[in-house]
């Protein structure tokens, strides 16, 4: 099942979680490591959704009701209506990171784009995959306003996340759970906010998993995460991770 690794495979993760215990008992890091791939899996789906989203509200042929191919996506908005479709269609399309999306997702505003306070709601199609997982998951964002230091910032706000992935030895598909409570600061790039290629987005906040074994994390970031768009990855920061009902359970997740 690619989506299991393709997420992470290209991430450079390094788990921390303390040394061998001082009664020289093993530890068991299995439940750690695979929590910890699984999270960094389901943060790079809705990353990614979250990025996508991003470049098409500031495309400026978007906003003018023109159809416009973005990673892979076909997006279209409705001014009239305040909707935004991101469509893949009922045939895969092959996207950036390498993977295949089908069906559509539809992003609904409660005021005009990019205006302070306008708040986004994704709704996403029981159509929606990437590679053979169904993806889901409720998502609001809202652009807050300006910084003190001058740079746009947006909550972004995800609960109920999951992505259920098929598994031929079981009658159920397994599900990675995912959920976040971000800022994102737009850091770099404002000046030519038509061109992705420039733009560095800042994430902070905390956020929360489960895996596929059904271990439950929680993090928070200690060193802000650089999200560069034209990058499938987390270019660098850490994450402090706690896993639940294991020894040793705190460490670091840490992007180099």
């Amino acid at each position: 099942m690619k989506i299991s690794y393709s997420f992470y495979i290209v991430l450079a993760l390094l788990l921390l979680i303390g040394a061998c215990k001082n009664d020289n008992t093993e530890v068991d890091y299995n439940p750690h490591v695979n929590a910890a791939k699984d999270y960094v899996t389901a943060q790079g789906v809705f990353l990614g959704i979250f990025n996508t989203y991003f470049k098409a509200i500031h495309n400026p042929l978007v906003l003018n009701g023109a159809k416009v191919r973005i990673d892979s996506a076909e997006v279209t908005y409705d001014e009239d209506n305040r909707v935004m479709l991101f469509t893949y269609g009922s045939n895969p399309q092959t996207c950036p990171d390498g993977c295949q999306r089908v069906g559509f997702y539809i992003v609904t505003f409660d005021g005009t784009v990019n205006n302070p306070g306008t708040k986004a709601v994704f709704d996403f199609d029981t159509s929606f995959h990437i590679d053979e997982a169904r993806v889901d998951a409720s998502i609001s964002t809202t652009y807050t306003g300006v910084s003190g230091s001058g740079k746009p910032e947006y909550d972004f706000i995800l609960t109920s996340g999951y992505i259920d992935i098929p598994d031929t030895t079981v009658s159920t598909p397994v599900t990675i759970g995912y959920g976040c409570n971000y800022l994102v600061t737009f850091e770099e790039g404002q000046q030519t906010p038509a061109v992705p290629d420039d733009d560095l987005l800042l994430i902070t906040g905390t956020s929360s998993g489960k895996s596929k074994d059904n271990y439950t994390v929680s993090l928070s970031v200690s060193e802000p995460l650089y999200d560069y768009l034209n990058c499938l990855w987390i270019y660098s920061g850490i994450h402090n991770i706690h896993v639940d009902n294991v020894e040793s359970a705190d460490g670091t997740v840490d992007y180099i």
